[in-house]
């Protein structure tokens, strides 16, 4: 285990990294106290021995009106903490797993959330499941100050695209000097979304065990269908809804089944009407997918990465982890993988340990099992080429599969139902843990609750949205009518 009193010494250097970020969050408390009047509730997760706080505490002459609760797992750092808190009567140090949602009942919702200790604890797959949960320990207006070392993957934009979506406001985002491995990089945010309860008894946030921060996953109750298999796992509470467009040589294209096509228009233009819209994520798929279109691909990537900013996922013709490595770069933060995967499984696991599960959309185009085919137990199986191909596979088998060697969410396509296809979800949801996105060619906005209530923790649409029989509005308001959360 790491000596984190030796660890924290380093703050004490002011050539540091650490230096240069403790002289950042205390900055930005400073201003926050300075900007502030009356009562103001602080939470600290995994604080160690508190000294962004308590150093700018001890300085002012109102930190009577600061009510400062600081989560550290560390029985010895805690004991540290209470130590430089002893005169300041209103910091209180919880020795408490910081992933624990009783770990805060009392100090939540809070005015300043710090971050700054946790990033460093957790796998990149977990940071986003971290970054969703901040309605739920923010108050109207909270600033949420987060750190992370911008070398670790490269994820720090997605970071900042995260907080975005959960409700924040960019306010700062630097990153220290110094060599590379020793960096550090701070965010500050000003939270001015909509506020969730904290429910009692529940996990909060997963991390990595070890260390002076132990956290669990964003969990929601197991009773219910969509909770069926899937306890501790949950990305979030609300349901996202999707916008699927299908590209051909820059152009968005709609047929059945990649077939009949026609002209639906430019896919920058129609990611920039489905971002204002509201809708959660954008799907590129590069229905070509040859080697001399991926420069076409790249650069319609690179010019919506551009102009919106909400979580853009791309596929179509990825069969190495270099393709990967190639969208990530041009824009893409997530990838879907298919036929490749299916040829050749440890595709999935080759991207997952490069780039993290958080990257990786698996796609699987199922449909039953047609008369005189092969049977298969689940009665489904998985195709290709759009849907026309069998392979045999059951697709339950290959879903589950596919989770355990890696891929961090499914876009499951029901190829030969008239919209979603209710019994593969919920398949589906019992067999795997990581998110499903339920897609399936849904007319209307009233199936869209169905499938939520099925299981899938997403829906997606293409062509209802491209030729204007719905909108992403509508999709929402008709889930909000059946009681589905969304954002």
């Amino acid at each position: 285990m790491r000596d984190y009193r030796a660890w924290h010494r380093q703050y004490d250097d002011p050539t540091s990294a650490l230096s240069w970020r403790l002289r950042k969050v205390q900055g930005h408390l400073r201003a926050e106290l300075d900007r502030t009047a009356g009562s103001l509730r602080v939470v600290s997760a995994c604080s160690g021995d508190g000294r962004d706080v308590l150093g700018v505490l001890s300085a002012r002459v109102d930190a009577d009106r600061v009510h400062a609760t600081l989560v550290e797992l560390r029985p010895d750092i805690a004991d540290d903490a209470r130590a430089a808190a002893s005169a300041l009567p209103n910091v209180e140090v919880r020795t408490a797993d910081a992933g624990e949602s009783d770990s805060y009942f009392g100090a939540v919702p809070a005015g300043i959330v710090l971050m700054v200790g946790v990033f460093g604890n957790i796998g990149d797959s977990d940071v986003e499941r971290t970054v969703r949960a901040t309605p739920q320990l923010c108050a109207p207006g909270a600033l949420v100050v987060w750190s992370r070392a911008p070398e670790r993957g490269n994820l720090n934009d997605l970071v900042r695209r995260w907080y975005a979506e959960a409700g924040c406001t960019e306010l700062d985002y630097a990153v220290s000097g110094g060599p590379v491995g020793e960096k550090s990089a701070i965010g500050a945010m000003r939270f001015t979304g909509a506020p969730q309860a904290l429910p009692p008894g529940r996990t909060h946030i997963r991390a990595l065990t070890g260390g002076g921060c132990r956290m669990s996953a964003v969990c929601i109750p197991t009773s219910g269908t969509r909770a069926a298999g899937w306890q501790t796992e949950a990305v979030s509470l609300a349901v996202r809804v999707i916008a699927c467009l299908d590209v051909d040589g820059g152009r968005v294209v709609k047929g059945v089944n990649f077939t009949g096509l026609r002209d639906a228009g430019d896919p920058v233009e129609l990611a920039r009407r489905y971002d204002e819209q509201g809708a959660d994520e954008l799907t590129f798929l590069d229905i070509s997918a040859s080697p001399s279109g991926r420069q076409t691909t790249y650069d319609v990537v690179r010019r919506t990465a551009e102009q919106v900013f909400i979580p853009l996922t791309v596929g179509g013709g990825v069969r190495t982890a270099a393709d990967v490595d190639a969208l990530l770069r041009a824009g893409a933060d997530k990838v879907g993988v298919n036929t490749a995967a299916i040829a050749r499984p440890q595709l999935i696991a080759e991207i997952a340990q490069r780039f993290g599960n958080q990257v990786l959309v698996l796609s699987a185009d199922a449909r039953r099992v047609p008369a005189g085919g092969i049977p298969t137990p689940s009665g489904f199986e998985v195709t290709t080429h759009g849907g026309r191909q069998g392979t045999g596979i059951d697709a339950i088998d290959w879903l589950r599969r596919a989770a355990e060697l890696g891929a961090g969410e499914i876009l499951l396509n029901s190829m030969d139902a008239d919209g979603f296809d209710l019994e593969l979800i919920r398949l589906a949801r019992a067999a795997v843990h990581v998110p499903v996105i339920a897609s399936g060619g849904a007319g209307l906005a009233e199936h869209f609750a169905p499938a939520v209530e099925a299981g899938a923790d997403a829906v997606l649409a293409a062509s209802v949205f491209h030729f204007g029989e719905l909108t992403v509005g509508a999709v929402k308001d008709s889930l909000r009518t059946a009681g589905v959360p969304v954002r």
